[in-house]
């Protein structure tokens, strides 16, 4: 299932510092406006960013420190609350860049939307957010788009990382992979092994 980021950006509550607050249950339901504490260490990375995007290049983190210095914050970083059923406390679903960057002017904080409306949400559920914000953002390799494909339809079809080795839905695989790339035949098949190593 291919989920729209239109659809994960709630409505905006009011400010508060995300080390002190504490959510009532109405909040809970929603998502928080925050200023976000830039001097601690925390949040994290979500633990695929490596894998799917890498951390940002120091080139990408100075062109996003220029953006912040002439035009402010324009997005708000999504972060996940400390308790969540994901097991995934204190995790970026959007802005690693931008917070790299903040931290490179001497920012102390930035806005940032704690998701208190994801805490019961899965880790799957959780990771195709995670690509949604990610992929509609960035111009990614072909190569690294194709990955990208091959683990939403492993998540549409409920199935592990990995999982559409030899399974009945390879077929399906190769043709939406085939859509994607414009290759056939031993590119392909090529293409799709080394997808799957």
């Amino acid at each position: 299932m291919v989920v729209n980021i239109k659809n994960h950006i709630p409505r905006q509550g009011r400010k508060t510092d995300h080390t002190s607050h504490r959510p009532s249950a109405a909040e809970e339901r929603k998502a928080v406006r925050i200023k976000l504490n830039l001097t601690k260490p925390t949040p994290h990375p979500h633990p695929l960013q490596m894998l799917y995007f890498g951390d940002p290049t120091i080139f990408k983190i100075q062109q996003m420190a220029r953006s912040l210095e002439h035009g402010g914050q324009r997005q708000d970083v999504h972060i996940l609350p400390a308790r969540n059923a994901a097991g995934l406390p204190e995790t970026i679903l959007d802005g690693v860049t931008r917070i790299a960057a903040a931290r490179s002017l001497g920012w102390s904080e930035m806005d940032a939307l704690m998701r208190y409306d994801l805490m019961g949400a899965t880790a799957t559920e959780i990771e195709n957010i995670f690509l949604d914000f990610n992929t509609a953002q960035k111009h990614l390799p072909l190569l690294d788009q194709a990955a990208i494909l091959m683990r939403r339809i492993e998540i549409a079809k409920s199935l592990p990382a990995g999982g559409l080795r030899r399974s009945r839905w390879e077929v399906e695989a190769r043709a939406a992979l085939a859509k994607l790339t414009g290759k056939s035949g031993r590119h392909l098949a090529r293409l799709f092994r080394i997808l799957l190593l």
